[in-house]
């Protein structure tokens, strides 16, 4: 039997990270054993010179006018603008994906760089389109690797399946977002969207014979048949969670039952977190006036290198680290401001300011200050082992698995697998991986191969409540339940609280609110006082227009009724329906989110 068409395309999987991006690649054909490729991502380094490894900094260089003969006036992307970061900091764009998800900036507008005063506010960036920016710069790097198909016979190509991946904390606004940069950026447009722990948990999958190592673990560390498994994702700027269950296969051979159940909040707190609080550290201690911005820029990518140098020394290395600042002004003579730190100190600030030992009933600090740099709005308490303790509070976790760039030294998964096992009082099993840095890329390929060839999936459904506003109720605000965690994907909810009306010829607007933690989880059109963990969305609208000559409803008011549905991309669609078919009415109307600032 000839192999589906589908298992005859080529997979992409792109990972659009905060700090690094990637692109891993599986040719036509490839099965669950073949290793994809990380496909090298050339790189401007200067006039005229390239590298090409495997990671593409996330950091978007604007060239000034007297460069743009050499480098061009396009923003260039890559290990140059990382490098020019900490030289002229003024002139970069990064952490776009942060911005991305910052629901209280008008995303669609040029505010990047963030706060210079070197680039023209013209010439500047928006969230979205620095994202579509380093999207294309990562397609044209995958395009090239594939062959011409006009080289090759029908029967054996067809166009790439492509898997673009997104932290699982993503609100569906961040979501959209995504996939606009993707189309804007050329990507084809049955893209898909895939949750980054996923993407982690799949290529662990392919790497670890999917039946026989999963039915000895649940055997070994799970409970009644079902293991518990934690991916925890620390990258540059995020810290995402998700829970999965594995459950004992029916048959000996058959991959056990895989299904992710939650998902956390999302968190913009990772490694960038980590650097500006050792900057301000070392700040501190250096003599003298009040940095710059270039010369702050210059210590918190000397603070970045610090930090990688001293957690993966060894625990007998007492060598002190030094870090200098050189001279600014005129005086080019004057020495260099100096400043040093051994790497037990610099393990105790990661440590008890990120990673502090803390309870199985720790919940993170709500007033603390926290670090608000670049405009971000970073979480307000540092502590992810607190975020990490509120996330598994009555949830069982039988194993960990780690990703990310921040968890690359093992002292810092070791805290976390030791704190699992005390908070929840018995062994917590860490999986192993030989690549915790980079294999969201990789995995996403595999899942893009798997889903060709027709293989098991990680089942999962809607990660989030999402409510609605509706009124008040004896002064308190109240919410109507739209869609209760836990819906199957692309299984419409219907919602006709009574007296639900909207007028014709103008545009109807809902506000949406999310939540994790519901349990259990409510019915539709419940009613509930709103609750301050409620994640506030951007409002959902819709212009419910009558064609010309359709009677209008009396008053202009239209009695309806909404309709929710989490996609299979995991997008949310929201419509609008008149609650008894009019002729010549629409058959709905979809709601979009405005995602414009409040204030813009």
């Amino acid at each position: 039997m000839p192999p589906p068409a589908d298992a005859l395309r080529p997979a992409f999987g792109i990972d659009l990270g905060t700090s690094n991006c990637a692109v891993a690649y599986l040719p036509p054909g490839a099965d669950a054993t073949t290793e994809p490729t990380l496909l090298p991502i050339p790189q401007c380094v200067g006039p005229g010179a390239t590298v090409a490894p495997d990671l593409l900094p996330s950091f978007l260089y604007h060239p000034r006018a007297d460069e743009a003969a050499t480098l061009g006036s396009a923003p260039i992307p890559g290990v140059w603008a990382r490098a020019a970061a900490a030289r002229t900091p003024g002139r970069v764009t990064h952490a776009a994906k942060s911005w991305l998800c910052h629901r209280r900036a008008d995303r669609t507008r040029p505010i990047l760089p963030w706060g210079s005063d070197e680039i023209a506010p013209d010439a500047r960036l928006s969230p979205l389109d620095a994202s579509t920016a380093l999207l294309r710069h990562l397609w044209q790097t995958a395009t090239a690797s594939l062959p011409s198909p006009l080289s090759q016979p029908p029967s054996t190509f067809s166009h790439p399946t492509v898997v673009l991946t997104v932290p699982a904390s993503f609100a569906p606004d961040a979501q959209e977002l995504t996939l606009a940069a993707a189309r804007d950026a050329g990507l084809p447009a049955d893209t898909r969207l895939l949750e980054e722990p996923q993407a982690v948990f799949y290529d662990w999958l392919a790497r670890h014979d999917d039946a026989s190592t999963l039915d000895a673990l649940i055997a070994r560390h799970g409970e009644h048949g079902t293991l518990h498994l934690l991916v925890c994702d620390l990258g540059g700027g995020t810290s995402d969670f998700s829970l999965f269950t594995a459950r004992r296969a029916p048959a000996p051979g058959q991959l056990p039952a895989l299904e992710r159940i939650a998902v956390g909040e999302h968190l913009l707190l990772g490694g960038d977190n980590l650097d500006l609080a050792l900057a301000h550290a070392l700040e501190t201690r250096l003599a003298g006036p009040a940095l710059s911005p270039s010369a702050w820029g210059r210590l918190v990518a000397a603070a970045r290198d610090l930090k990688e140098d001293a957690l993966s020394a060894a625990d007998d290395d007492y060598r002190p680290r030094t870090v200098a600042l050189a001279a600014e002004g005129a005086n080019l003579f004057a020495a260099a401001r100096q400043v040093s730190l051994t790497p037990a100190e610099v393990r105790a600030l990661v440590l008890d300011g990120f990673f502090p030992e803390c309870p199985a009933d720790a919940f993170p600090a709500r007033a603390a200050p926290g670090l608000r740099e670049l405009g971000l709005p970073y979480a307000a308490d540092s502590a992810i082992t607190r975020h990490l303790a509120a996330f598994v509070r009555d949830r069982p976790v039988h194993a960990l698995l780690c990703n990310g760039g921040t968890l690359f030294p093992a002292l810092l998964r070791e805290r976390l697998r030791a704190l699992l096992a005390t908070w929840k009082n018995h062994p917590v099993v860490e999986l192993d991986h030989p690549h915790p840095a980079h294999p969201v890329a990789p995995g996403a390929a595999r899942f893009g191969a798997r889903v060709a060839l027709g293989g098991a999936r990680i089942a999962h459904h809607t990660a989030r409540t999402y409510w609605i506003e509706a009124g008040a109720r004896g002064g308190t605000p109240a919410q109507l339940c739209l869609l209760p965690q836990g819906t199957p994907l692309d299984t419409p909810v219907s919602l006709a609280p009574p007296g639900l009306s909207a007028r014709v010829n103008q545009s109807v607007v809902f506000r949406l609110f999310a939540s994790t933690r519901d349990a259990p989880p409510p019915a539709p059109g419940a009613l509930r006082p709103a609750h301050p963990d409620d994640v506030p969305l951007p409002p959902l609208a819709a212009l419910l227009q009558i064609p010309p000559g359709a009677p209008l409803p009396p008053n202009g008011l239209l009695p309806v009724r909404l309709e929710a549905v989490t996609k299979s991309l995991g997008l949310l669609r929201v419509r609008c329906l008149p609650l008894t078919p009019a002729p010549g009415y629409p058959a709905a109307w979809d709601l979009a989110f405005q995602l414009r600032a409040p204030d813009a």
